[in-house]
């Protein structure tokens, strides 16, 4: 068993979704970022929240569309292991930028650059991950894909259930130094316990128990014209290549979905908590909200 291979295996490849979960649940801490503004406009004494709003826009550009496209071929050469190391000391990295912003006074060419430094280490962390996780429990369970991707993306959609009111009642008590180290320190044990430790790639030409069979059977009645296919053994059956994919209307349709939501998804929790002291400035019924 080598660096790249040890891990749950075909034997835990079950228990690789849920794990992805957890390692999603610990370190996407977006809907935490606008919790930090009013300590930023204290310790800067600015009067609106505009210059840290770029911190938010980094950590969703990078984690939504650089972070992917260069986790997605190490994945593809390496496996899951190198993206999930570089993943957490793309944190630590985060950290130790955040802790910085505390030593300056002086926003411009001070802490801008820190905080600035500090998003992008957060989002290229994300934005490595992101793939990763769905793509190595697709591997590893080809046999019940959409069950098991489903489960592994509960982390990010299950995430802002825990992070947004743990930061909004630990981070003003902290600080914003300590604040980022405890968020960070989170998701590098996520990436590192639950996603370095477990994941790992499956063995050239592996299929789960049965699996060539089952698809040989489903190859056998669809000439007939008996075969009820599903989408993921569809895939498998005739599988393409990125060109080829590139080449289809439904990729750019489904591209299109997604960028878009990215914005609406990263733009929306990242600065909600901003939206509503705004809403409770303008009207007083939101004051105790």
């Amino acid at each position: 068993m080598s660096f790249w291979t040890f891990g749950l295996g075909e034997k835990g490849r079950k228990l690789l979704p849920w794990s992805g979960a957890i390692v999603s649940l610990l370190s996407v801490v977006s809907t935490a970022y606008s919790v930090f503004y009013p300590l930023l406009q204290q310790q800067f004494g600015m009067d609106t929240v505009a210059p840290f709003a770029i911190g938010s826009s980094i950590v969703g550009g990078l984690g939504m569309t650089l972070g992917p496209l260069i986790g997605g071929p190490l994945l593809d050469k390496f496996g899951p292991k190198i993206n999930f190391l570089m993943n957490t000391c793309w944190y630590f990295l985060a950290m130790l930028c955040m802790f910085q912003i505390e030593n300056n006074t002086v926003w411009e060419g001070g802490g801008q650059i820190w905080w600035i430094l500090g998003s992008c280490c957060i989002g290229m962390g994300a934005g490595t991950s992101s793939g990763t996780i769905s793509a190595s429990v697709a591997k590893w369970n080809p046999d019940n894909l959409g069950f098991y991707v489903a489960i592994d993306n509960l982390g990010p959609a299950l995430a802002p259930v825990w992070v947004a009111p743990f930061a909004a009642a630990v981070i003003p008590q902290v600080g914003i130094g300590k604040g980022f180290m405890i968020l960070m320190i989170l998701g590098m044990i996520g990436y590192f316990v639950f996603g370095f430790l477990p994941f790992s790639t499956p063995p050239q030409g592996w299929t789960p128990p049965g699996w060539k069979e089952r698809l040989a059977e489903q190859k056998e009645a669809q000439k007939t014209g008996d075969a009820k296919i599903r989408l993921a053994e569809l895939g498998n059956l005739f599988p393409l290549t990125f060109g080829e994919i590139l080449k289809t209307y439904k990729f750019w349709i489904m591209f299109l979905c997604v960028f878009l939501a990215c914005f609406v998804y990263m733009g929306t929790t990242m600065n909600l908590s901003t939206i509503m002291k705004e809403a409770a400035a303008q009207d007083a019924s939101f004051a105790d909200i």
